[in-house]
């Protein structure tokens, strides 16, 4: 009997929810569909059929200019995180980003303004990849909107021509409060350890 409790109460110590990473993404790291955008045609189209007919922000990736006709002006992606996050980051590769010359876009994370994520002057020929972290705000923002991080990238009224070939969102959630009928079971199975143990010492 002590054995069993013991064994249930490590699997029910096993089966407690920890902090998990968060990777997820949008765009597939495809170098801009095969390539950087060598001869910039405007627009170029290096998509994929599924990336052109998607609808969760991968249409805009390997396409040369997004947030531009005839792609739309704007577009969100939603990425559902399933717990409360302590750290989240922005990643992504971006192609010719010049927000001093032509102007910053805009972009609001559950509504926080976060236009500084894409706010940099990398010249008509930079090929940037950036990781920057959400501030504590933002991360508040998420937990109380069921753990959803929404990003909404906009044009604004910037004529800035750039590229995108990814957004890729990491971090880690907060994990869960384990149940009291696990802790229970887990109480068990450590005084049945002890008492086990105790009877071992008195044998010996």
């Amino acid at each position: 009997m002590k054995k069993i409790l013991v064994g249930a109460g490590l699997a029910a110590l096993c089966g407690l929810s920890v902090a998990a990473p968060i990777n997820q993404m949008v765009g597939d790291m495809d170098n801009y569909g095969g390539a950087v955008f060598a001869n910039l045609q405007f627009p170029q189209d290096q998509r994929s059929p599924g990336e052109a007919a998607a609808t969760d922000g991968s249409q805009q990736t390997d396409f040369y200019t997004a947030v531009f006709p005839p792609l739309p002006n704007s577009f969100s992606m939603a990425f559902a995180l399933g717990a409360p996050v302590t750290s989240l980051s922005l990643g992504y590769r971006a192609f010719g980003l010049q927000a001093t010359t032509f102007g910053a876009l805009v972009a609001d994370a559950n509504g926080i303004d976060v236009s500084s994520l894409f706010n940099f002057e990398d010249g008509a020929f930079g090929d940037v990849t950036r990781v920057l972290a959400f501030d504590a705000g933002v991360l508040a923002a998420i937990n109380g909107a069921g753990n959803t991080l929404t990003l909404t990238l906009s044009r604004g009224t910037s004529v800035d021509a750039i590229g995108f070939d990814y957004f890729q969102i990491t971090g880690e959630t907060a994990g869960t409060v384990p149940e009291p009928a696990s802790l229970a079971l887990v109480g068990l199975a450590l005084a049945a350890a002890g008492g086990a143990r105790r009877a071992a010492q008195r044998k010996a």
